[in-house]
């Protein structure tokens, strides 16, 4: 009996062994869908916030008003309600819904965006400095020709997703208010990777422009293991769109706020606990 015993047991350790190999390990996709968002009273409010003064004022890659790449140690937003989305894709390529991601991130931000499909040749005036305040979409394949008159942004932008999945680029005025933002993902990435891609720079495009120096939570940060956009980020996302915040404040506005921003926030999820749920950002339901 003892000798069966001990069989039967090496028998159960073996079969387990088995099963931990052939069992599929989450995929990176799998594991990079953000965990559900705490009760308030879990969510880490000091870390949030000091989170949001250093993302939404220390933006490496803005333009400054005279177009030199400087960095820019003030919030930069956009201060337009409507803010249209002109999308533009290269011939062949499937583009995904928008609307209900841009309309989860107008809830957001309490603005509207207008998304709309316009051909690379009608994009020029998109990118001219009398347009109104736009956030251009472009889905490019790095190995097409592109057309004869396309804008030149265009042109840069394909060149640069030779090295690159995708970016964003971005404008302000001298006030600080984002006049333009080009966002910009290689087409042949695999869908969920351009869904990952829309979600951290179209949002980035919005103000949020540096990275976390915690990773454990937020898209903002490279290799970090959040890959889509989180309660997190889309808290810091409802801050910087408060309308007590301003174009041009910089770190010591926004402390001298912060009970008051907190404040507002807790009252928003209060009324709305569903705001930033990241099933409402999703862009897999759309082909």
């Amino acid at each position: 009996m003892p000798y069966r015993g001990r069989f039967r047991r090496v028998v159960l350790v073996v079969l387990a062994i088995l099963s931990a190999v052939s069992t599929p390990a989450p995929s990176a996709i799998g594991a990079s869908l953000p965990p559900p968002m705490p009760p308030p009273g879990a969510v880490p409010w000091d870390d949030l916030f000091a989170d949001f003064v250093a993302v939404a004022t220390r933006a490496e890659l803005w333009l400054g008003g005279d177009g030199a790449g400087r960095p820019a140690p003030h919030v930069r937003k956009f201060a337009a309600f409507r803010i249209p989305v002109p999308v533009v894709a290269d011939p062949g390529v499937v583009v995904r819904d928008l609307g209900p991601f841009l309309a989860a991130l107008g809830t957001v931000t309490r603005r509207r965006f207008l998304p709309q499909r316009v051909g690379a040749a009608r994009l020029g005036p998109w990118f001219d400095a009398t347009a109104p305040p736009t956030v251009v979409v472009a889905l490019l394949d790095p190995a097409f020709a592109g057309e004869g008159a396309e804008p030149a942004a265009l042109t840069e932008a394909r060149r640069f997703l030779t090295r690159v999945p995708c970016f964003f680029r971005a404008r302000s005025g001298r006030d600080a208010a984002i006049r333009a933002a080009l966002v910009a993902v290689r087409a042949d990435l695999p869908p969920a990777r351009r869904t990952e891609c829309l979600h951290e720079e179209f949002t980035q495009a919005l103000g949020l422009a540096a990275d976390v120096a915690d990773p454990r939570r937020s898209l903002y940060h490279d290799g970090g293991p959040v890959h889509r956009f989180a309660w997190y980020d889309c808290l810091m996302l409802a801050l910087l769109y408060d309308p007590a915040v301003r174009p041009g404040d910089g770190p010591r506005d926004l402390e001298a706020r912060r009970e008051t921003l907190l404040a507002r926030l807790r009252a928003r999820l209060a009324d709305r606990p569903d705001l930033c749920a990241a099933a409402r950002f999703s862009l897999s339901a759309h082909p």
